[in-house]
């Protein structure tokens, strides 16, 4: 059963219709069910219908004159309806003459009134208007209308009418703009200010949320201006959703108005459409008279609220319902808005555009009732007279005219309306202009009324904001003022007229943390910013629940990119929900805005993308263990994630950041950037996830949005980048620190780490990134070591405390006792006083630098700089006196390296990767000379199965298996699967296919001993792979490693020559083969002519002898077989070869100004790889294997029975320092203050297109 499927449960004839229906048909017969469902719609459709149709019956009238007073305004014998006395008599109304004044109170009226001379009947006129014949429309172009009465209306009625979610469904308006003008064409504009005019129009919209625009509705005049901005705008993709353009008409002066009309059962005209619950009625355009006062409906127009007084041809009728109505929303908002606890005015603001009559009293009605009004000047007749209005009376008092002048002037200026109204009407225009004009004790307050002008400012929404700040109701309510120039996105004027002016007690009732979720809710960059400036912080505000509803929000928009990310949601759930059911059966989706997504899994959804995206560099951002609350954490240990004090996940402006990146709004995701910490990481994460979203537009076809994400990723990387340059040059010590520390919050990775794997090549060929390497490569021994001493000491390692290590290179200038006695002196001779306990507090500080590991001899020097830089500031000694008190702590405690025994000296040298590097060298040297050896000399000799391997293949054996276990070591680093197999490099892959041949060669040489000339084939093509490997040591050198990166790249061109030159040599090899000799049967000899004969003809082995011999010389195949060959020849060394050497110089043209980039980039990688390779190089790097595997079989097997046992200690080394609270802080600080410092330069720099 189905019953309340709908959700309509107040009627007992639907409800039966539900319950009716047996069970058996749901299942049974699914075509039954269906048409079931459409009629249980169709009902509800009808309900709906017939609800509108009897709350409008009840609440609104239409009028018809039903009394003849004939108009004193005319000579002709017309009633003050505009109708004629026919008329009158077809109705049955009598016609009498006009009574006299004495006798008007006992016979009838003197004047015509739509309250005394009209009766009212239900409305016959409400629905949707289907415009015919006016050209183009908008998708929605059927506006809904109603005919209501002008006097005695219910505005509670008409609220819900409009506001009702059953009945017109418009949304709480944020602003309501009253657009008063002239129904007529305007008059003298110019297409410069028509544009300026428009542009201020869509200023004015542009930032709200949600607008009521109300307009006379028709399609001339500035009605009909506002349209066709909304027309424009809409066809040109803009968001015109949230603007409303309500026409407010006087009934009777629109033309075919009686299309829209019905009878009194609606069943005359207008059809109800499946899934709406209003009539359409056509409209059609027609002929219209030019004389006539009639006027169409603008066809752009959302509403249409028809005021009927009873007249007909008469304008002006609804200006009175119109103030009523603007007066009543601001009313009903400030009760809503006091319900709900939230400031919810929205402002009412007149725009005066030109007009007449009509359009000075508007405005004189609005003033009255206290809604501002703003005239355009230079839009002519009555806006510029308000505009004179205002300037006389902002004039000095001692330059204003005096009272008879003021009225004189608006004698002269109310002339032109002579001929369009009578004397009550000029008498009401000279009141109300001089109300505005002149100071007096009925003049209306000079804050109502303000100038525009369109030609000097098309800022508009700040001449409404300035007015509506000055206006009462909100002139001393800061937190409306607020969510006003929120509601138009004007950041600047909230910082320049409300908290440039606020107190500390009005800033704290301020409910900022509230205003800033707004704020981020619909990506308002200026006022985050100007909150976050006030002291707002995102930990305090952000929990889980608003940063799910921070993607919701984003996904639920309709935009490109949400729609994007939000089918990337849905794939990742749908993958996730596979995985979980294990090939059964998927339980079926909830329904919900997001297609079934829920709000919970949001957040582990986000966590999963993130993942994908970055390779599985992050791949602990969101999962369910760091999202649950764990009130036991202590978040001085336990880093990330990063929890409150009861243990609630904190959410602070990474997060931010990564939402910004994912919403890719890159000005809040440099803002939050800015303001977060680690900023050279989070932009290159930022750097990581643009560029991996570029590769997915490139997936999808989407090459613009490729080329947008690209030059993004590119941005952050430049932001990273300069950052890092400032840093290197404020300390360049510290700034190596800040390169290796790991970040728990991007997933203990290093900055080095993220600009590695996400190829940041001119992060990674900066000075710093290199002269880090430099340090590393070297090892303890200071860069500028002669590689001949570095060679004889290899050779001869009693030499080894010769060398100059870095750690102790002061010390070999003078005894090192002395030295100690000099800067003893110097500490004493110092000005600054320490007591014991910060004495003792100073010179314990470095025993945290043993849990580095003793060879990282770089990372220990930066931690203890850090670590001492720290006691010594917060004890506010000089630079120099902390130097001295650093050298005093190292020689007490004995830290460091500064009195190296032999033994260290042996262990710091050969643990150098550079040393590693020529051990390994010279051992591959010593493997490819015993290889050579055993293909040259014993593999020949030996082939015979009855001989037994000799000791050398042997000895190869054992040395290639171990290479394998170093490469098995190597790929088992990598975190994940996903990372192993993304990270393999040219070599990786190189070197797994050197494997799989050599295990080739070994099942081959064992078990296939009679292959043997299989197995001195693949022997041989194994030593040449090997010697081609061995230039992976030329990376090492500045100017070899460029090459080989060159000859890497320009194998790509080689493969793409190769697919042309395939298809042109079988074209000729088939062709010539052909040609020389018919009667040739299909064979392997056949095949390989195809291909070899045209291949050594490309090298000028011509072959002409045989194709003598093969073809008669005589004969026509042997000149077309000469001829072939001739094309031939010249296609492949003329043309080829030169496309060849075209594309190689190209190659090399490019990679000659890059190359370095590339080598420096891969220079981190072959220095990681030997800094991490056990010292001892193959055959006896097994010991160092050996040792390291019992040590994981201890730790990861033994331990786990022992209770009682510590897990095992991480030590920092020189590609990842480990560090704690504290000092994370420290370093944090020194890179958010560099980061301002380059902000500010950059700003200077790269000015933005408003400030300049």
């Amino acid at each position: 059963k189905v019953e309340g499927c709908f959700g309509e449960t107040d009627s007992p004839v639907y409800g039966s219709r539900l319950t009716s229906l047996p069970d058996s048909a749901c299942s049974s017969s699914p075509y039954f069910y269906s048409l079931f469902l459409n009629l249980c719609r169709h009902d509800r459709d009808r309900m709906a219908t017939a609800r509108l149709d009897r709350f409008v019956r009840d609440n609104f009238q239409q009028l018809k004159c039903n009394k003849y007073v004939k108009s004193q305004e005319s000579e002709e014998r017309i009633c003050g309806c505009n109708r004629d006395e026919r008329w009158h008599a077809d109705c049955g109304v009598p016609v009498t003459p006009l009574p006299s004044r004495e006798g008007a109170a006992a016979d009838g009226p003197l004047q015509w009134d739509s309250a005394t001379c009209c009766l009212r009947l239900p409305t016959n006129a409400h629905g949707r208007i289907k415009f015919r014949g006016f050209g183009r429309l908008r998708s929605a172009n059927c506006p809904k209308f109603i005919r209501i009465q002008s006097t005695g209306i219910d505005m509670e009625a008409l609220w819900a009418l409009l506001t009702d979610k059953d009945k017109w469904a418009l949304p709480y308006p944020d602003f309501v703009l009253s657009v008063n003008g002239g129904a007529g064409n305007f008059l003298g504009f110019s297409r410069k200010f028509s544009e300026k005019l428009k542009a201020a129009v869509l200023n004015i919209t542009a930032g709200v949320r949600k607008v009521w625009i109300f307009t006379h509705g028709f399609n001339v005049g500035v009605a009909g201006q506002f349209g066709q901005v909304l027309e424009q705008a809409s066809f040109v993709g803009s968001d015109v959703s949230n603007i409303f353009l309500i026409g407010i008409s006087t009934w009777g002066n629109i033309y075919n108005n009686q299309m829209l009309e019905d009878d009194e059962n609606y069943s005359k005209g207008g059809a109800t459409l499946p899934g709406e619950h209003m009539r359409r009625y056509d409209y059609e355009k027609g002929e219209l008279d030019k004389d006539s006062s009639l006027k169409r409906l603008d066809k752009n127009h959302t509403h249409f609220i028809m005021v009927d007084d009873g007249s007909e041809g008469c304008s002006g009728r609804e200006i009175q319902l119109r103030t009523e109505l603007e007066k009543f929303v601001v009313t009903k908002m400030r009760t809503i808005g006091a319900r709900s606890g939230r400031p919810c005015i929205p402002p009412v603001v007149q725009l005066c555009v030109e007009g007449g009559k009509f359009t000075l009293l508007t405005a004189a009605q609005a003033a009255q009732e206290g809604t501002p009004v703003i005239a355009v000047r230079g839009s002519g007749r009555a806006a510029d007279q308000l505009v004179w209005a205002d300037e006389v009376r902002r004039l000095p008092a001692a330059s204003r005219p005096s009272e008879a002048e003021v009225r004189a002037q608006i004698k002269h200026l109310i002339g032109e309306f002579v001929n369009t109204s009578g004397p009550m009407e000029r008498r009401a225009l000279e009141k109300a202009l001089f109300r505005f004009a002149y100071e007096s004790a009925e003049a209306f307050p000079m804050d109502l009324l303000t100038v525009f002008d369109p030609i000097e400012d098309t800022d508009l929404s700040r001449s409404v904001l300035y007015l509506v700040f000055r206006h009462p109701d909100f002139k001393d309510d800061t937190m409306t003022q607020v969510v006003l120039a929120m509601s138009w996105d004007r950041a600047d004027i909230a910082e320049s007229e409300i908290f440039s002016a606020i107190s500390e007690s009005q800033l704290r009732e301020l409910n900022m943390n509230r205003l800033f979720i707004k704020a981020l809710m619909y990506q308002q960059k200026g006022f985050i910013e100007l909150f976050m400036d006030y002291g707002v912080s995102a930990v305090n505000v952000l929990n889980r629940e608003r940063m799910e509803r921070l993607y919701l929000k984003f996904i639920t928009q309709g935009t490109q990119q949400s729609e994007r990310l939000l089918a990337r949601l849905i794939q990742t759930r749908d993958n996730m929900e596979s995985c979980k059911c294990s090939g059964g059966a998927q339980k079926p989706h909830k329904f919900s805005m997001s297609c079934g997504i829920e709000e919970k899994e949001i957040l582990l959804l986000i966590g999963r993308i993130i993942k994908t995206l970055t390779n599985d560099v992050l791949d602990n951002i969101y999962t369910e263990a760091y999202l649950t609350d764990n009130p036991s954490a202590d978040p001085t240990k336990d880093l990330y994630p990063p929890r409150k004090r009861d243990g609630s996940r904190k959410f602070n402006l990474q997060d931010l950041f990564i939402w910004a990146i994912l919403c890719h709004n890159m000005e809040l995701a440099v803002l939050f950037w800015k303001n977060g910490k680690n900023q050279i990481s989070t932009a290159l994460i930022g750097r990581l996830l643009l560029q991996h979203m570029a590769e997915d537009a490139d997936s999808n076809d989407e090459m613009e949005l490729k080329s947008v994400f690209e030059a993004d990723s590119q941005r952050f990387e430049e932001l990273a980048l300069g950052v890092l340059a400032k840093c290197y040059e404020r300390n360049r010590d510290i700034t190596k620190a800040v390169l290796i520390r790991e970040l728990p919050m991007w997933n203990s990775q290093t900055p080095l780490a993220i600009a590695e794997g996400s190829q940041c090549l001119d992060f990674m060929h900066h000075s710093s990134v290199q002269d880090l390497l430099t340090m590393i490569w070297m090892g303890g021994m200071v860069t500028n070591t002669a590689t001949w001493r570095i060679i004889t000491c290899l050779f001869l390692p009693f030499l080894t405390p010769f060398l100059i290590f870095k750690t102790h290179r002061k010390f070999n200038y003078m005894h090192i006792h002395e030295w100690c006695k000099q800067e003893r002196s110097k500490l004493n001779q110092s000005t600054v006083s320490l007591d014991n306990q910060e004495k003792a507090r100073l010179i314990n500080v470095l025993e945290d630098v043993q849990v580095v590991d003793k060879s990282a001899v770089n990372t220990r020097e930066y931690l203890e700089t850090i670590m001492v830089d720290e006691v010594v500031e917060s004890l506010e000694v000089s630079l120099k006196t902390r130097q001295q008190m650093r050298m005093e702590s190292l020689y007490q405690k004995r830290q460091g390296f500064m009195n190296l025994s032999f033994l260290s000296c042996l262990q710091l040298f050969f643990m150098s990767p550079l040393v590693k590097c020529i051990l390994n060298c010279l051992s591959t040297l010593m493997f490819l000379s015993m290889l050579s050896y055993i293909v040259l000399v014993e593999l020949g000799q030996r082939c015979d199965p009855s001989k037994p391997l000799h000791w050398t293949e042997w000895f190869i054996f054992m040395w290639v298996l171990q290479f394998m276990a170093e490469e098995v070591r190597q790929f088992s680093h990598f975190r994940s699967l996903t990372t192993k197999l993304n990270g393999m490099s040219y070599w990786d892959k190189f070197d797994l296919l050197l494997c799989s041949l050599f295990i080739t060669c070994v099942v081959m040489r064992l078990f296939f001993p009679r292959l043997c000339d299989w197995v001195q084939c693949v022997y041989a093509v194994t030593l040449a792979l090997f010697f081609l490997r061995f230039m992976q040591f030329y990376y090492v050198h500045h100017t070899l490693g460029p090459k080989v990166l060159m000859i890497i790249e320009m194998f790509s061109d080689v493969v793409f020559f190769v697919a042309i030159l395939v298809v042109i040599m079988l074209a000729f090899g088939v062709a010539s083969l052909s040609l020389r000799d018919e009667s040739q049967k299909l064979s392997g000899a056949m095949i390989k002519n195809m291909i070899t004969i045209p291949y050594w003809q490309m090298y000028g082995e011509l072959s002409l002898e045989d194709i003598e011999k093969e073809v008669d010389n005589n004969s026509v195949r042997y000149v077309v077989t000469l001829i072939m060959l001739g094309i031939y020849m010249l296609g492949t060394n003329v043309l080829l070869l030169n496309l060849l050497i075209a594309m190689f110089g190209n190659t090399f043209d490019r990679m000659q100004t890059s190359s370095f980039k590339y080598w420096s980039y891969i220079r981190h990688d072959f220095i990681k790889e030997y800094y991490y390779r056990p010292w001892l190089p193959p055959p006896v790097i097994f010991i160092i294997h050996i040792m390291r595997l019992s040590q994981l079989v201890y730790y990861k097997v033994l331990r786990r029975h022992c209770c009682k046992a510590e897990p095992r200690p991480r030590k920092s080394d020189d590609f990842a320092m480990r560090l704690d609270l504290t000092y994370h802080l420290r370093l944090q600080a020194f890179e958010k203050q560099v980061t301002d410092s380059y902000m500010k330069e950059f700003c200077v720099l790269h000015p933005h297109p408003e400030q300049e």
